[in-house]
């Protein structure tokens, strides 16, 4: 479990935790109203107390290697076709900023990214 204060150090953070503060139009915002020269908007709170638990496809791949008796008549002796993914979806309880920081970041919640996903179709020959 970790504090997060949403207006420290705020030019370091994704734009996307910017997006939903309290204005008199948006009065269900997730973060409080932007102010300069204040105290009050940088005072820890135990609604900042966020749950580190998550679970994560961190990486996996299916393949499937052709018989040998179909490689014959092409004069190959292995052939296998596969499509792999990395970090593909990760489910965490980090409430409004899941989606765009990463569980798996070091320390400070405001300096980290969330990692990007891949994904590859491959082939794999042997003569």
């Amino acid at each position: 479990m970790g504090l997060m204060n949403p207006h420290q150090e705020a030019w370091v953070q994704p734009l996307q935790l910017h997006m939903d503060y309290w204005t008199p139009d948006n009065r269900q915002a997730t973060f409080p109203r932007v102010t300069v020269g204040q105290d009050y908007n940088y005072q820890y709170s135990d609604k900042w107390l966020l749950d580190g638990r998550y679970i994560r496809l961190k990486q996996v791949q299916f393949g499937y290697s052709l018989p040998a008796r179909l490689l014959t008549r092409v004069r190959l002796s292995g052939l296998r076709i596969f499509v792999m993914g990395q970090d593909l979806f990760t489910i965490s309880r980090l409430g409004p900023v899941g989606a765009v920081l990463d569980p798996e970041a070091p320390y400070r919640t405001n300096f980290a990214y969330p990692s990007s996903s891949t994904a590859a179709l491959g082939l794999n020959l042997t003569l």
